[in-house]
């Protein structure tokens, strides 16, 4: 097993303890010129498969072309009824379309903008520790509010994963 080729080095001190006599290894240690970096070579060898995991593979996302009239009607609706719970991610996300798709259909008006720069712009004066509270505490809050939406609408989002 690899603990009887396990060699101890001690970085520190410099010093190469060998492996105990019943041991074989083909591992060698050299110090660089100025003897202050410890080389280690190892053989090349192959993990044994029969410990191995098999790869998980996930499926891959295959996103829609456009969005039909009837979803441009729905994200046009739910954008204007509030943008800061139906944004360009969350909705792409929904309607399995790319953001751009999303953008192109109700792109973000000068209103919502100015908001969010002053919303960086208080962020950034504030210490990190807080920065992260304030975004996750507002992230949930966020969240809480679009499975409410979702779950009062009756639509079948094809972004979402049955049950």
């Amino acid at each position: 097993h690899m603990a009887k080729f396990t060699r101890y080095i001690s970085v520190f001190s410099l010093q190469i303890s060998r492996p105990y006599s019943g041991a074989k290894s083909t591992s060698s240690y050299l110090l660089s010129t100025d003897q202050s970096t410890i080389v280690c070579v190892h053989p090349k060898c192959d993990p044994p498969l029969g410990l191995s995991k098999p790869l998980k593979m996930s499926k891959p996302v295959i996103k829609r072309e456009s969005l039909t009239q009837e979803q441009t009607n729905i994200v046009k609706r739910l954008r204007s009824q509030d943008p800061s719970v139906w944004t360009v991610n969350t909705l792409a996300r929904l309607f399995n379309v790319r953001r751009a798709d999303i953008s192109n259909v109700v792109p973000t008006n000068q209103e919502r903008v100015h908001h969010l720069e002053k919303e960086r712009e208080m962020l950034s004066s504030l210490p990190l520790r807080k920065r992260r509270i304030y975004v996750t505490k507002k992230e949930a809050e966020r969240q809480k509010k679009l499975e409410e939406y979702i779950s009062k609408m009756n639509y079948d989002f094809p972004g979402l994963a049955k049950k």
